[in-house]
């Protein structure tokens, strides 16, 4: 969704200098960080300034990882990985510590740019935007407990009001 805030983290500056004019172009607002702990400093004074963290791996004076790590401890921002290191493991390693997406370089920018916008139009969704009647909370009960799991309208198999 144009209008956004991204926090763009990549300590190369030609990549900087191709990817965050492109995505200003979009509509997209771009703030730089050009090492691992501006990038960490900068989040932590605002977390939910950014609506979006694209993020290098291989940052200077702290690295991508850490960063990842610094975000999902106060945030649950959406993180895309774009990075040169493109092995099966690193690419889980990212996914697994919380990043949402995963780029190797070299990368195309018109795939670079749909992804950034389905992680944005995914991360907008929300249960408020989802229209629930009255009568659907209130008929409907899933109780968990010990053994038992029920789901449904307990009156409908009670002949009682759900509790």
């Amino acid at each position: 969704m144009p209008g956004n805030h991204i926090l763009f983290v990549e300590d190369d500056r030609a990549i900087s200098g191709m990817v965050g004019p492109y995505l200003a172009k979009e509509g997209y607002r771009v703030s730089y960080a050009y090492d691992g702990m501006e990038a960490a400093r900068l989040f932590e004074e605002q977390p939910s300034r950014y609506d979006l963290v694209i993020l290098d791996l291989m940052l200077p004076r702290r690295s991508g990882l850490e960063v990842l790590k610094t975000i999902r401890s106060v945030s649950l921002v959406p993180v895309l990985i774009l990075s040169a290191k493109d092995g099966e493991v690193d690419k889980a390693l990212g996914l697994e510590l919380g990043a949402d997406d995963y780029v190797s370089k070299p990368f195309s920018l018109i795939e670079l740019i749909a992804r950034v916008r389905a992680i944005i139009r995914r991360s907008n969704y929300s249960v408020s935007s989802v229209q629930v009647s009255d009568s659907t909370v209130r008929d409907e009960v899933i109780r968990i407990g010990g053994d038992r799991h029920e789901s449904g309208d307990v009156r409908r198999r009670t002949g009682r009001p759900a509790r």
